[in-house]
């Protein structure tokens, strides 16, 4: 069985959670070495299996696929060199607006090498996916939009895990004309990096919110009361638990991945 994807529906057009549990996978498998990356993938069913990185940026990103879709997942922030990219805030021009200057630079360094892997791994109109956590979702989300241009079908879905903001208003109006309804941001709670860049520098979230709330409930959307009350109780359970910074705990990975298979195998539905 080639699980978590041998449910994958490669052809959705809105949210499936056994998609939102199989590129989370995915994203976590991007931290891990290239023989692991390479051994696991094919377990998944890919056939083919592409690394690209820059040592000097430390931006890793690999694109599996096989006869009937690929995905491209990218590794979040694990080094130092990530970090400064994480804090590197001003703007830069770039699609249809203005963008993080880090996150930008960032995939620029590697975009030849992406952009000629994506296109052969998109041949005869294969669907592509886009994922990544933390620094990864920043750009998964900067790459679909920049790579939309260059196929004649849109990317079919980016999922994102604790991803940064990633640009301005006029971007984010400009990338949810085009992909609202394909893009699903997942934020745990109190995760501190999802509420970075910060909204009065000017930087505004893109996507479909898929909130997970203190107790682990899975929603579509919550008012700014709602929010707010619900991320008390979770610092206030944190701090009873013993378990550390809330904030920082929120965004591990592994949290992401447990909500999420909580989410599949108990069958819950997205709270609106």
């Amino acid at each position: 069985m080639n699980f978590p994807f041998d449910q994958f529906e490669h052809n959705a057009d809105s949210y499936r959670s056994v998609n939102a549990l199989a590129l989370v996978h995915a994203a976590k498998l991007a931290y891990e070495n290239k023989a692991k990356v390479t051994s696991k993938a094919q377990s998944w069913g890919f056939t083919n299996v592409y690394f690209v990185d820059n040592v000097g940026t430390s931006t890793q990103a690999f694109v599996a696929c096989n006869d009937e879709y690929a995905v491209v997942a990218f590794r979040g922030t694990q080094e130092i060199t990530d970090v400064w990219t994480d804090l590197n805030i001003p703007t830069v021009p770039g699609l249809g607006g203005k963008v993080h200057k880090g996150f930008w630079d960032s995939l620029d360094s590697i975009w030849t090498e992406l952009d000629e892997t994506m296109q052969k791994c998109c041949s005869k109109g294969r669907p592509i996916w886009f994922t990544g956590h933390s620094l990864g979702g920043a750009l998964a989300t900067l790459a679909a939009d920049r790579f939309f241009p260059r196929v004649k079908n849109k990317p079919r879905g980016i999922y994102t895990y604790g991803s940064p903001r990633c640009g301005d208003e006029d971007f984010a109006n400009a990338y949810n004309k085009k992909f609202l309804d394909s893009t699903f941001r997942f934020v745990n709670n109190n995760d501190l990096v999802t509420r970075v860049p910060p909204r009065f520098m000017g930087y505004k979230d893109v996507g479909t919110l898929r909130y997970f709330d203190a107790i682990g409930q899975l929603h579509g959307n919550l008012s700014i009361w709602e929010s707010f009350l619900d991320k008390l109780n979770g610092r206030i359970e944190s701090a009873l638990s013993l378990r550390g910074l809330d904030e920082a705990e929120d965004h591990h990975m592994k949290y992401y991945m447990k909500l999420i298979q909580d989410h599949v195998y108990n069958n819950t539905k997205v709270i609106q």
